[in-house]
């Protein structure tokens, strides 16, 4: 990689994007399910083992393997543009399924 041309800055930005979606989708779904200690740690090492893959991949992509330090900015100002503008709809979900699991909770089986 010589310099940064535009579709590498895109592809940069779009990776480290869907990387924060998958985090704020992870982060709902933790809420929903009144995830305890051992799910929250599940879903952190898969989400970090899925993050290792995307960077490597990327980096394969945009240089040969070799990662570079503008490659892990605009991959981390990516995420974090994705975490800012989707975190609340994420807080909503997951309150949404919550509140869902408890009604289903509370109905049940009926019982003749």
């Amino acid at each position: 990689m010589t310099g940064a041309g535009a579709p590498v800055v895109f592809f940069c930005l779009l990776t480290g994007a869907a990387l924060g979606a998958l985090f704020v989708v992870l982060k709902a779904l933790r809420l929903g399910l009144s995830a305890g200690r051992l799910l929250t740690a599940l879903l952190d090492v898969l989400f970090g083992i899925v993050c290792g893959g995307v960077v490597f991949l990327s980096a394969l992509a945009v240089d040969k393997g070799r990662l570079r330090l503008i490659q892990a900015l605009l991959q981390g100002l990516g995420a974090w543009a994705a975490v800012t503008a989707l975190d609340p709809a994420a807080c909503a979900l997951g309150r949404a399924v919550s509140l869902l699991k408890r009604k289903i909770l509370r109905r049940g089986p009926k019982k003749t």
